[in-house]
Formats: C-alpha cells, structure tokens, sequence
C-alpha cells in the first residue's frame, strides 16, 4: 500500500482563514473605490450633458435671430426654458440633471444655505442671438460624500459655456468656513 503524504491533503485551516480576511480585505476597499469612481462619473456626465444642451439653445438663438430664456428649477432638478420665453426660441425639451445642483450665490462660503441660491433667487439665464449672455450663471453638480464639484458657467457678457472643477479639501476651509478657491476652468475643456 502507498501511503499518503500530510501535504498532499489540502489546506490547513489556519491557511485558509488568514486567505480569506486578505481576499475580504482586498474586495472591501476596491468596492469603496469604484463607489466613489462611479459617483465621479455621473457627476461629469450630468455636466457634460448639461453643457451640450446649453449649447444647443445658444445654436438655436443664433439660427433663429432670437434671444432664449432660461431658467435652474432648482425644485425639479432642471434648465429649462421660462414662461416668458420667445416662441422663436423652440426647445423641446427640459433637460433634467442626474446630481445635486447649486446655483451659485456666494462664493466664499462653505455652507450649502448660504452658497447655493434658492428658489426665490434670479436663477435665469439669458442666450442672445449673437451667441452673448445677457445673463449668465455658475452651477455646481455634486453628489453627497463626494468633495468634488463639475461646474458650468455661463459667462456674461460673452455667452462661453465653460466647465471646470473645484475639489473642496479640509485644508481650503478656514475657520469660518470659508473656501479659499472657486471653480477652476482650467481643469477641465
């Protein structure tokens, strides 16, 4: 008869626990890496799409000789056109953002109140034919848990759709809260 050998036999059980909390480990923080990833996606998608449709209605002012109303229903979570708005200035559609927005009102302060503009703020944007901006805004597109910002700016009086970036670290925010950068269009074409 063969006799067998004692490591021929498999894994000791010790083995096997201290391969499994590595595993457990490993699979832990690579979840929580591609959660923040994807969020971080969506964000620049939803900005990215925000940006296109923006540009599309400056493409329709310009085509159509007219100026385009626009407004941020912050409540509904959209650009869309105003009530007041020239029937010559035809969208379709709203377009509806996939994150949190902020139309920003003060840019020197971290707290979401008194940052982002509500409902009874002038959240409009105006669009003129030559491809201006009578009136322009800055959005923020977010998500919680997340430091990083994609922004949109309107800029007045030229009508550019810039977007860019701001990442908040806990060393910009002084005492008071106060951040000491805005959106950087730099960042990002």
């Amino acid at each position: 008869m063969k006799r067998l050998n004692r490591h021929s036999q498999g894994f000791s059980l010790p083995e096997v626990l201290i391969a499994s909390s590595l595993l457990f480990t490993f699979a832990t923080l690579s979840v929580g890496s591609y959660r923040d990833h994807v969020q971080h996606e969506q964000i620049k998608a939803s900005r990215a799409s925000a940006q296109a449709w923006l540009e599309d209605v400056s493409r329709i002012a310009q085509q159509f000789n007219t100026h385009c109303l626009l407004e941020v229903n912050l409540a509904a979570g959209t650009l869309q056109a105003r009530s007041d708005n020239p029937e010559a200035c035809a969208i379709a559609a709203p377009h509806h953002f996939s994150s949190n927005i902020c139309v920003v009102k003060d840019h020197a302060t971290n707290d979401e109140q008194l940052r982002c503009k509500d409902a009874e703020d002038d959240t409009s944007i105006e669009l003129t034919p030559r491809g201006s901006a009578v009136v322009g805004q800055e959005i923020e597109l977010g998500t919680t848990g997340i430091n990083t910002k994609r922004c949109l700016l309107v800029t007045e009086p030229l009508g550019l759709i810039r977007s860019g970036i701001r990442i908040q670290t806990s060393s910009e925010a002084g005492d008071d809260g106060a951040i000491a950068s805005r959106c950087d269009y730099s960042l990002e074409s």
